[in-house]
C-alpha cells in the first residue's frame, strides 16, 4: 500500500521505510514529520491517510487502522520459518493408509469373534450331545434349574404348577396327607381347586441327587406318553430346590398294597386277571406301539397302580429310557432297577432292552398269582428267588 522507493537519509531518520516499516509507524499512531522527508515518502503517508479517510474510520489510533492485520508485519516463529504444508500427495496416502488399517483391524476383529462363537456354539453341542446321551443313562443334565424349566416346557399335555398351590391342596404337605415314602421323596394326597380335581404330589427329596435324575427322566418320558394303562402325569413343579410331580390320583392305591398290606382284602382272580392284561398292554405300548420305544426297567407290584375300578397303570418312569426301534438297547453302567425283578443277563452284562421289561412282567404275573414275593428269606437258608420253587414244583410234578 505504501510502495516501495530507495528512502533518502531524511526519510531513515524520520522513521518512514518502504512496506511494512512505514505501514507500522503510522498505524502505530506515532506522529509523522514529513517536512524533511523524501517526495516520495511524504506521497506514500498522504496515500495511506487517504485510504483511511476513504473508509472513514480516520487514521493513526483507530481502531481500524490500529487493528487491520493487513498492516501488520509477519510474524516469524522462534524456531524460524513455519514448515511447509505437505502436498496433496502426500494427504491421500496417509488417508489411504488409515482406510487400509482400519479395514485390517475389522476384518481381524470379525475374524476372532466368528471363532469365538463358533468354538461357543460347538461347545454348547456337545454339552447338549452329553447331555442327551447322559439323559438316556440318567446323567448329570440338570446342573441348573434353568436348563431343567427349559426342557420340560418343549413337553405337551402337563403343565406348570405355582408351588403355593401345591402347597394349599397338600395343606403344607402334612402328615396327615402323606400316602408313602419312597426312596428319592414322599407321596401326597392333594386337591386341587382350580381343576377341582384329586391328586398325587410327589415330592423328591432335595438332597438326593439320584431322585433329582429320575424326576427329569419321569417329565421327559411320561409327559409324551398317552395310554389307559399309564399313570397320566397332571403337571410339575420345580422351585430352587423343590421338584414336585403331580399325578392322576389312584384311589386303590398299589397292587404291592393289596398283596401284602395289612387289613386290606385279598383281591379276587377275576381283578388279577384283568389287571395282569393291563400291564402286558402297557408294556405292548411301550415297546411297539409308541413312536420310540420305551424302555420301563422298574416294572414291580410297587408301581402297579389300581384306579377306582381296579384298572392296572403302570407308574414310576424315574428309570425309564427311550431307545430307537431298530435299536432297542440300552447300556448302563450301573444296574437299574429292583432287585428280584431284574433280568439276571441285565446284571452281568448291564445291557437292557424290552426283553428285560418282559422278564420283569413275568416276574409280576408269577408273585400275582401266587402271593409271595421274589425273594424269600427261609430260616437258616440264604435267601431264596421263588422261581427256584416253580422249577422245584414243575420237576416234582406239582402244578
Amino acid at each position: 500500500m505504501t510502495g516501495n522507493w530507495t528512502p533518502s537519509a531524511q526519510d531513515r531518520d524520520a522513521g518512514l521505510l518502504p512496506g511494512y516499516g512505514m505501514t507500522a509507524k503510522i498505524v502505530s499512531g506515532e506522529e509523522v514529520d514529513c517536512s524533511a522527508t523524501s517526495q516520495d515518502a511524504q506521497y506514500a503517508v498522504q496515500h495511506y491517510e487517504s485510504y483511511c479517510d476513504m473508509l472513514n474510520v480516520g487514521h493513526g489510533d483507530n481502531v481500524f487502522c490500529n487493528e487491520s492485520t493487513l498492516a501488520q508485519p509477519p510474524s516469524s516463529s522462534p524456531g524460524g520459518p513455519a514448515a511447509p504444508s505437505p502436498p496433496p500427495s502426500s494427504r491421500t496416502g496417509l488417508l489411504i493408509g488409515i482406510s487400509a488399517g482400519s479395514v485390517s483391524f475389522l476384518i481381524v476383529t470379525g475374524f476372532l469373534t466368528w471363532l469365538l462363537v463358533r468354538q461357543r456354539r460347538r461347545k454348547q453341542a456337545k454339552i447338549r450331545q452329553a447331555r442327551t446321551e447322559q439323559g438316556s443313562e440318567g446323567g448329570n443334565f440338570l446342573d441348573d434349574d434353568q436348563a431343567m424349566e427349559d426342557d420340560f416346557e418343549k413337553g405337551t399335555g402337563p403343565r406348570r404348577f405355582r408351588y403355593n398351590d401345591l402347597v394349599v391342596a397338600t395343606n403344607n404337605f402334612s402328615d396327615g396327607n402323606k400316602l408313602g415314602q419312597g426312596g428319592f421323596g414322599s407321596v401326597y394326597r392333594g386337591f386341587l381347586k382350580e381343576l377341582n380335581l384329586p391328586v398325587a404330589i410327589k415330592r423328591v427329596s432335595k438332597s438326593s441327587k439320584q431322585g433329582r435324575k429320575e424326576y427329569a427322566s419321569e417329565v421327559r418320558v411320561i409327559s409324551r406318553l398317552r395310554h389307559k394303562n399309564l399313570v397320566q402325569l397332571i403337571g410339575w413343579c420345580h422351585v430352587g430346590g423343590d421338584l414336585l410331580l403331580v399325578y392322576e390320583l389312584m384311589p386303590n392305591g398299589s397292587v404291592d398294597s393289596h398283596l401284602y398290606g395289612p387289613n386290606n382284602a385279598v383281591l379276587p382272580w377275576s381283578v388279577r386277571y384283568e389287571v395282569v392284561l393291563g400291564l402286558g398292554s402297557a408294556l405292548l405300548y411301550l415297546h411297539q406301539e409308541w413312536d420310540q420305544c420305551v424302555l420301563h426297567r422298574d416294572i414291580k407290584p410297587s408301581n402297579i397302580m389300581l384306579d377306582a375300578a381296579f384298572s392296572a397303570k403302570l407308574g414310576d418312569f424315574g428309570l425309564a429310557r427311550l431307545v430307537q426301534h431298530s435299536r432297542a438297547i440300552s447300556w448302563t453302567t450301573v444296574a437299574a432297577g429292583t432287585m428280584g425283578y431284574m433280568d439276571p443277563e441285565c446284571m452281568v452284562t448291564g445291557r437292557t432292552n424290552a426283553e428285560s421289561d418282559v422278564y420283569s412282567f413275568g416276574v409280576v404275573l408269577l408273585e400275582i398269582a401266587c402271593g409271595k414275593r421274589p425273594i424269600l428269606v427261609a430260616e437258616q437258608e440264604e435267601d431264596t428267588v421263588h422261581l427256584g420253587l416253580v422249577w422245584q414244583g414243575q420237576d416234582s410234578g406239582c402244578s
